[in-house]
């Protein structure tokens, strides 16, 4: 064997090990610089909290970078014509009010995920659980989010948490999944004079004006508490964005007041249940609709979020409260 070869190896061996530790050192000390420059910035703080500091050395450059901090709670959106992400032809959406977390923790973005969503035109008076992920945030690690910057004219925030990342993004997804709902509707209802002849829609006089002509009383009557096994095929609205899949899902209707012509409906759904779509049955792709179920055209005027269920969010994934 030649001796002069495992010389050599063992050399380098050495070369290697000597420039780990010089690099590992030279980290330390990057580190040790850095807390008497920069107090803002946390060096591994220990396991309270999930947030520390790499630092990444080359040979000619530097880099510093925060770890993710992770912020959950309830959002409720106060007004109608808000959007949850930016959306075309939409002014302002839920997720506006997160400018606000990246100046004041100094991030260099924001990642806003909820558990499932409600329509541009819809109110969610309850709230829905969220989280934001701030990354790479620069200043105010510790510090809870001003009080100022939880509300804004469309929205509000509640019950915010500082929470593990790698925990809570399961337990949103799941919930959105999962949790049920709660809604308020407002219908419009109108029967054509000839049943035979529901879609035609060119003579105003093609449809009745009497409410009791109809919405029948024993009608609304049968449908109040009984739960309703539909199946959704997906929405033509968004077709665009979705697979076209049939789903499967259920509906109690709990209340009906009825206006004249129009209804007022409480009704619990399973998650991810297309609410206008029962209510007008989706040309067919809806089965059964309130539309079918009433043998009449029906109109979702409004619709709010009375209730999203929520679980408690598990002490293992809480820093602390905020």
């Amino acid at each position: 064997m030649d001796h002069s070869i495992i010389a050599t190896v063992q050399d380098k061996l050495k070369l290697i090990e000597t420039y780990d530790t010089i690099v590992i050192n030279t980290i330390r000390e990057y580190k040790e610089h850095l807390r008497d420059a920069f107090p803002g910035f946390i060096i591994n703080p220990g396991k309270r909290i999930e947030q520390s500091t790499e630092v990444f050395v080359t040979e000619n450059s530097c880099k510093v970078v925060n770890h993710s901090l992770f912020i959950y709670g309830i959002y409720i959106k106060k007004c109608r014509n808000v959007s949850q992400t930016p959306m075309p032809n939409v002014e302002n959406a839920v997720s506006d009010i997160f400018q606000n977390f990246e100046k004041f923790y100094a991030a260099d973005s924001s990642n806003f995920v909820a558990a499932g969503r409600e329509d541009v035109d819809v109110i969610n008076i309850s709230g829905r659980p969220f989280f934001v992920e701030l990354k790479n945030p620069k200043k105010n690690l510790f510090t809870p989010i001003p009080i100022a910057y939880r509300e804004n004219d469309f929205v509000l925030l509640k019950n915010l948490l500082r929470v593990k990342g790698t925990l809570i993004k399961k337990i949103i997804l799941d919930g959105e999944r999962e949790h049920k709902k709660v809604y308020n509707a407002v219908v419009f209802c109108s029967k054509p004079k000839d049943p035979t002849n529901i879609f035609n829609f060119e003579h105003d006089d093609g449809y009745e004006a009497e409410t009791e002509n109809v919405l029948q009383a024993k009608e609304l009557e049968e449908l109040v508490n009984k739960k309703l096994s539909i199946m959704q095929k997906t929405p033509l609205r968004v077709l665009h964005r979705r697979t076209n899949i049939i789903r499967p899902k259920e509906i109690t209707i709990t209340k009906i007041e009825k206006f004249q012509q129009y209804l007022q409906l409480t009704i619990q759904s399973s998650a991810g249940t297309y609410i206008k779509e029962f209510i007008t049955g989706d040309f067919g792709r809806t089965v059964p609709s309130l539309a079918s179920l009433l043998r009449c055209w029906c109109d979702c005027l409004e619709l709010d979020v009375l209730e999203v269920e929520t679980k408690e969010v598990p002490k293992n994934c809480i820093y602390e409260s905020m």
